[in-house]
């Protein structure tokens, strides 16, 4: 797959690289076509874990707390794992968004992205919150509506569709 992206077979051997967004998105979508799996990302972010990410993932999970571990992700993201993207929280109401952001407009390999990241953001608030977290719904930016049960399942919460930035959202009830 790194070789159909054109991306060294060397990045394997330097986990902790930063890569440009857009090389990101190229190998998972290079990756979904060849399984012709239109949510490969999404099957993909089941079998990850934080600890995954290196030195990113180290430093984030390391933080005393979930506060601080999102404010780490937030500010240590762009610079330590990948550019172009930030990390935001905001409350609406009773629902806090925890958002995946994309400053490149690029298209292509960008929902398999997003869904990578979604799984990535979890994975964070399960390190603190136990293995059983699943926020209340998550949002995908433009996803297909016939692919929004299906990633729903395989993220075990309901998905919905969005035109803003993808984000997991936990209730205040949550």
């Amino acid at each position: 797959m790194f070789r159909r992206a054109d991306l060294p077979l060397a990045l394997l051997e330097s986990p902790d690289t930063l890569l440009p967004l857009r090389d990101h998105f190229r190998l998972l979508m290079v990756t979904s076509r060849e399984l012709h799996d239109e949510v490969f990302a999404a099957r993909l972010g089941r079998q990850t874990s934080i600890a995954g990410l290196g030195v990113f993932g180290r430093w984030v999970t390391q933080a005393p707390t979930l506060l601080e571990a999102i404010q780490r992700a937030g500010t240590s993201l762009p610079h330590m794992l990948q550019n172009a993207t930030q990390l935001v929280v905001r409350r609406y109401d009773s629902d806090i968004h925890w958002s995946y952001e994309l400053t490149d407009p690029a298209r292509d390999g960008r929902q398999q992205n997003e869904m990578l990241a979604i799984w990535y953001m979890i994975a964070v608030i399960r390190h603190f919150a136990g293995p059983g977290w699943l926020p209340s719904r998550i949002v995908l930016q433009d996803i297909a509506n016939r692919l929004r049960s299906p990633v729903g399942e395989l993220m075990g919460t309901d998905t919905a569709i969005g035109n803003t930035a993808s984000a997991i959202v936990s209730t205040g009830d949550c």
